[in-house]
């Protein structure tokens, strides 16, 4: 219980200065967890594999931007009902 409380006082005593730091360290570890798993997928299809079953299908352009729209929107999704959005 001691720990609570010292930690309790030394968030009080954090400057608005650095409360804004944390805002932004927040807004930051968002945008990352978006897009690393987009530029993953991005990363996968755009090298240079001579085979690649999906490049043949006719809509795999679409498809893949459908699975990107819906990896995004499922994590933007996520955030908001954290709240941290």
């Amino acid at each position: 219980m001691a720990r609570f409380f010292k930690k309790r006082e030394e968030i009080k005593g954090l400057s608005p200065g650095s409360l804004v730091f944390v805002g932004n360290q927040k807004v930051l570890t968002i945008f990352a967890a978006i897009f690393i798993p987009l530029t993953f997928i991005a990363g996968i299809y755009g090298t240079n594999f001579e085979y690649l079953p999906e490049l043949k299908f006719k809509y795999s352009y679409f498809f893949f931007w459908g699975v990107m729209l819906a990896v995004a929107g499922v994590l933007l999704i996520f955030f908001k009902k954290k709240k941290w959005l």
